[in-house]
This record gives C-alpha cells, structure tokens and sequence, in this order.
C-alpha cells in the first residue's frame, strides 16, 4: 500500500501552483498603475469639490500684513 505517498505533490502539480502564482502577481502588478490612478483621481475629484474647482490666484487673494 502506497497511502504515504497521496500527500505529497507530483512535479507537475508544483509546476501548475507556480504559474498560477506567477500568472496572479503579473495580474496584480499590472492593475496597479490603473488602480493608483484611479484613487488619485478621486483625491482630485474631492480637492476640486472642496475649493469649488478653484485654483489659488496671486491676482485675487488678499494677503494681510501684520
């Protein structure tokens, strides 16, 4: 009887694992520039919301000396 040998992985199975991992980790890696993007463009979305999509102007802003 072989009952000792159904626990461990043939080389194949390792093999497939690995690809898998590898095939994951290349999936993730690419969404990353997408996914960071797209969080910085919330933190745009919010930053213009809260300045009503205004920018800071040298011509239009008081400044008090004291």
């Amino acid at each position: 009887m072989r009952a000792k040998d159904n626990n461990k992985l043939s080389g194949q199975a390792m093999l497939q694992y690995a690809v898998l991992i590898a095939v994951l980790v290349a999936a993730f890696m690419g969404m990353y520039g997408f996914l960071k993007r797209s969080i910085q463009g919330k933190w745009r979305t919010a930053a213009d919301t809260i300045g009503e999509g205004r920018q800071f102007d040298t011509e239009e802003t008081d400044v008090y000396e004291f």
